[in-house]
């Protein structure tokens, strides 16, 4: 729903990015429903009652976010969205004003609170309450009194990224949220390893039924690369630019580069007619793009913590959610793993792992480009890997039960 016909139907705007902050908005007594609530609270059933509650949008962007609030709603129709900004994305239901939560949830029946990420939900809970520092940008509001007025369940996510780090004050906040909340679900190795209480779950985000499997050549020329990614250091585009730099200019392949990034750096390595960069692409476009794509080039490496040019010392999930995605339509991943992560993806079998260098990646494209059909073995195998145990459905099922629905 567009952020005009929010307006029309519900009457109530959302904040759009560019401006402040939005403040909560408490509810006065002798107050009349807002018109928010029309059809919502006929909609409202009896029982528990989940709010899917984030920050920033536009979801399409965000990965495995906007899958997961899909699922959501799938699963459980009666589920409230709330954000904190306006969303632009097309969704199914409506998504309501994060700093109207205090008015709107209790009228709406809302039992249950769910959100992702450690900074989110730290605010969200009532962790940052006092504290002098500027707020991080995506520190959800302090809604802990109208939770604990109306006794509700709080379920967090304690996903890749979103503030936490795998440092000693990493997970000391981690386990202040664990504290703070009925269920806290994570996957990443690191917290579990560190932090009592969490709940593990498997990384099942990914939408496999819309990026499905599409068959492709691996013998075709020029072998298709594709490298998707936020512009961080972390992600890996200088190495992957490298490697192609590395394979010269008679090698037979092509590296399409989704995100933020300026083509600048190829041209500097004289890669301007190798490359071609799209920016950020929707969702139809990006999967579009895997199908024509052989290999997704993920030269991942951790961040170390106290370097200026990182988030912080972040360490992504394995496989990133970009990786994932067109890995689950039949690309082959080449990887960087720094985490050693082997609990769901067999190095080898299902992907080809690798240390996040130039040297390792063009010698792991040239392998592909010698021996195609070792390449579609492995490409099939892990697209049937992802589908079996990342769909974001069964993900989505699993982590309702957790939260007792």
């Amino acid at each position: 729903m567009r952020h005009e016909e929010f307006i029309e139907e519900y009457g109530v705007p959302i904040a759009r990015r560019d401006q402040p902050r939005p403040e909560l908005e408490w509810s006065r007594r002798g107050e009349g429903e807002a018109r928010a609530l029309a059809g919502m609270a006929r909609r409202a059933v009896k029982g528990r009652r989940l709010a899917y509650v984030d920050g920033h949008f536009p979801w399409h962007k965000s990965g495995f976010r906007y899958a997961d609030a899909l699922a959501l709603h799938a699963a459980r129709p009666d589920t409230v969205f709330f954000s904190l900004y306006e969303t632009t994305d097309d969704f199914p239901a409506p998504v309501l004003p994060l700093a109207q939560f205090p008015k709107l949830a209790p009228q709406l029946g809302v039992t249950d609170v769910y959100g992702v990420f450690l900074d989110f939900m730290a605010g969200i809970v009532g962790l940052r309450r006092g504290r002098t520092e500027p707020l991080s940008p995506i520190e959800g509001p302090d809604l802990s009194a109208v939770i604990r007025r109306h006794g509700m369940r709080v379920h967090a996510g304690l996903y890749p990224g979103g503030g936490f780090l795998p440092t000693e004050y990493g997970y000391a906040e981690a386990r202040r949220l664990v504290a703070a909340c009925d269920t806290t679900l994570t996957w990443v190795a690191a917290a579990l390893d560190h932090v009592e209480g969490l709940t593990p779950i498997a990384p099942a985000v990914i939408d496999t039924g819309y990026h499905r499997v599409t068959p492709r050549d691996f013998g075709a020329r020029p072998l298709q690369l594709l490298f998707c990614g936020d512009d961080k250091p972390r992600k890996g585009l200088d190495v992957a630019l490298a490697a192609l730099a590395e394979l010269g200019d008679d090698a037979p392949v092509h590296l399409h580069v989704v995100g933020p990034h300026d083509a600048a750096k190829a041209a500097a390595l004289g890669l301007a007619g190798r490359t071609t960069y799209h920016g950020w692409m929707d969702r139809p476009a990006l999967r579009d793009l895997h199908a024509r794509c052989h290999v997704f080039v993920s030269p991942v490496t951790a961040e170390v913590a106290g370097d200026p040019a990182s988030d912080g010392g972040i360490v992504d999930g394995f496989p990133t959610t970009a990786a994932a995605e067109a890995m689950s339509s039949g690309v082959l991943l080449l990887t960087g793993n720094p985490e050693r992560d082997h609990r769901q993806l067999r190095p080898g079998i299902d992907h080809v792992e690798l240390p996040a260098e130039p040297g390792a990646f063009a010698d792991a494209i040239r392998r592909v480009l010698a021996q195609p059909g070792e390449a579609a073995e492995i490409a099939a195998s892990g697209a049937a890997r992802i589908r079996e145990r990342f769909d974001v459905r069964r993900g989505a099922a699993d982590r309702l039960a957790l939260m007792g629905f």
